[in-house]
């Protein structure tokens, strides 16, 4: 007898699951973090996106532009419009598939961050730094703050900066963070009295929040450092032939964080510029780029179509499931990429399973990639290893589990296991 699990069943299950979350835990500070989309960038000439590997760049827009910031959904980046040699100008919003351009503070502005949920902006400039939200007045949250660099994701923290020139003394810098509510600030770094001998150029937060990766700049080098973790840099600058430039971005699923610099050139007389992607616990890729600024863009969520999928009517006895697990980003649909279908009678794989249940419940920890020999090249792959390093599944081969078997069909008995170590005792 089959008693494997069908999408419509598996709906039914992740609705109850996702209930069963909320009454077993205290609700969540930090939201799931996103897929990894293309990491974007701005150059001569224009904005453009690569993805992380190197492959398929692509010019969105010609311009000229500065201090991208990708919106939450992936689907747009604002940007300062660079006016001649201006450094502050207009803030837009540029459609990263159309490259269409919308004014969204007539500015100057010297740049612009969008909240974690996209609702709000917040914007420097000569006057401090200010809060927008929709239509309504900016308002002014800080007068003694001359920069923006980061929204967090999850709460109403942006990292800022803050100048000091005594009268007597030598200039001093802060870099901080700046609840938008209530006014409150936390240092992150410094140089404190006495020669001006740091500066970063950005910082960005990780996607849980918990984190900030920034630039130290000091004479002669420009480090990559984590905040709290400034005896050892992600990358300590300071090579003959270059290094990095300053600009960081934290990838969506938390793993890694890209950042232009240099390496040396195969003669070994000069350096040349790249993009390196820096794991967090790892050692960098790099690949040739002209990138100056960077941000990485979550992956945009296909959206059902409105009114729910094609192959599910309102009759349908797991309409409301189904209609359910699409709001919450738990399932996009069964025919990328256009996602028009649900496929509401077709079995669960293991590997759908195991997407489902890392979207549902935000685990981010991969344990390092490749723990299984039979899923590479897998679309799930990212997410079976964030699954068993969240010790909801051990393989399928025991004992030795060295496979997952992401094509097979998920018995009601796997998903029990599933559940239950998801949700705990």
């Amino acid at each position: 007898m089959d008693v494997s699990l069908s999408r419509g069943t598996a709906a039914v299950l992740a609705t109850v699951l996702m209930v069963l979350l909320v009454m077993a835990t205290a609700p969540a500070t930090a939201g799931p973090p996103g897929d990894n989309g293309p990491i974007v960038y701005t150059a001569d000439g224009g904005l453009y996106v690569v993805e992380s590997d190197g492959l398929g760049e692509r010019l969105v827009v010609a311009g000229s532009f500065a201090r991208p910031d990708v919106s939450p959904d992936g689907t747009a980046v604002l940007v300062t419009e660079v006016v001649g040699m201006d450094t502050a100008g207009p803030l837009i919003s540029i459609d990263l598939d159309s490259g269409a351009k919308t004014t969204v503070h007539a500015g100057p502005a010297l740049a612009g961050v969008w909240s974690g949920d996209g609702t709000r902006l917040a914007y420097a400039d000569d006057e401090g730094v200010w809060v927008k939200e929709g239509d309504d007045a900016a308002v002014q949250v800080s007068e003694v703050h001359s920069d923006v660099f980061d929204w967090s994701p999850v709460d109403n923290r942006i990292i800022v900066v803050r100048t000091v020139t005594p009268e007597d003394s030598f200039p001093e810098y802060y870099l901080e963070t700046l609840d938008v509510e209530s006014e409150q600030t936390v240092l992150i770094a410094d140089n404190g009295p006495g020669l001006f001998t740091f500066y970063s150029i950005d910082a960005d937060f990780s996607p849980d929040g918990e984190d900030i990766v920034y630039s130290a700049v000091s004479p002669g080098s420009i480090a990559v450092v984590i905040a709290g973790q400034e005896m050892d840099p992600l990358d300590p600058g300071g090579a003959a032939w270059g290094g990095p430039n300053g600009y960081v971005a934290w990838s969506p699923d938390g793993s890694s964080v890209t950042y232009p610099t240099s390496v040396l050139n195969d003669a070994e007389t000069e350096g040349v510029p790249v993009l390196a992607v820096h794991p967090v616990d790892g050692e960098r890729d790099v690949f040739p780029s002209a990138a100056q600024e960077v941000q990485w863009s979550p992956l945009a969520a296909e959206e059902p179509p409105s009114g729910g999928f094609d192959d599910v009517d309102e009759n349908h006895i797991f309409y409301a499931d189904i209609l359910w697990l699409a709001d919450q980003g738990i399932t996009r649909g069964c025919n990328p990429p256009a996602n028009t279908n649900f496929c509401p009678d077709d079995f669960v794989t293991r590997g759908q399973m195991a997407a489902f249940l890392v979207r549902a419940f935000g685990y981010s920890d991969d344990g390092g990639g490749d723990l299984f020999d039979d899923d590479d090249g897998s679309v799930f792959e990212s997410d079976i290893d964030r699954l068993a390093t969240a010790g909801v599944t051990r393989g399928c081969n025991p004992p030795a589990n060295t496979n997952f078997c992401p094509d097979d069909s998920v018995t009601r008995g796997q998903m029990a296991a599933f559940l239950h170590r998801a949700i705990g005792d």
